[in-house]
């Protein structure tokens, strides 16, 4: 299994909903409302299925829903809109960049300017896990001299990454915590556990 990075202690959170119509709808009236705000810009969501991809997608790109200052990057991402997101993510204040894991598994970028991650699912593979969380360690635009520090060790605003699993993803949080722990966050009456290898 992957033990978390240390450097960034990491949310698991449990949600009630496993079925994917409810677990969307779980997701834009509890979890998304949450990050819509200045202290989440620069959010990453990972998503494993491109079709949970596009529903969501879909509803931030909607009249009622237009507030939502948002990128994308899929699969089916040109190369041209794959440079051209980067390099908006990274220069300007951008709320969401929404990735698929397809995305992940063909082409493996590295994207910089990220300082919260958000799981709307677990990886399909245990090491998407601590690759994903890497990404927190890139530089930002705002570091305007090169040091061997990450960004979390002099950014006034600390890093944060968030993973939802229900009780039906106990396999997927194996591979990331081990057996012991998914059997913790289980059998748990929280619904939240943060871990840190500190």
């Amino acid at each position: 299994y992957i033990r978390p990075l240390s450097a960034f202690p990491q949310l698991f959170q449990r949600i009630p909903v496993c079925d994917p119509t409810l677990r969307f709808n779980y997701f834009v009236e509890h979890i998304l409302p949450r990050f819509d705000t200045s202290t989440y810009d620069h959010t990453l969501i990972y998503l494993s299925s491109y079709f949970d991809f596009v529903r969501l997608r879909n509803y931030m790109r909607t009249e009622k829903h237009k507030q939502f200052n948002y990128l994308t990057l899929s699969e089916y991402s040109t190369k041209k809109q794959v440079l051209l997101a980067r390099n908006i993510f990274y220069h300007r204040e951008v709320r969401f960049l929404l990735m698929t894991e397809r995305f992940h598994f063909y082409h493996r970028y590295r994207i910089k300017g990220i300082r919260h991650i958000l799981f709307y699912d677990l990886p399909s593979y245990g090491h998407f896990y601590p690759e994903i969380v890497h990404f927190l360690t890139l530089p930002h635009v705002e570091e305007k001299k090169k040091t061997t520090l990450t960004r979390a060790q002099h950014s006034d605003e600390p890093s944060t990454c968030t993973a939802l699993y229900a009780k039906e993803d106990a396999l997927k949080l194996a591979y990331i915590l081990g057996q012991q722990a998914v059997t913790d966050l289980l059998n748990s009456e929280k619904n939240t556990h943060m871990f840190t290898n500190k």
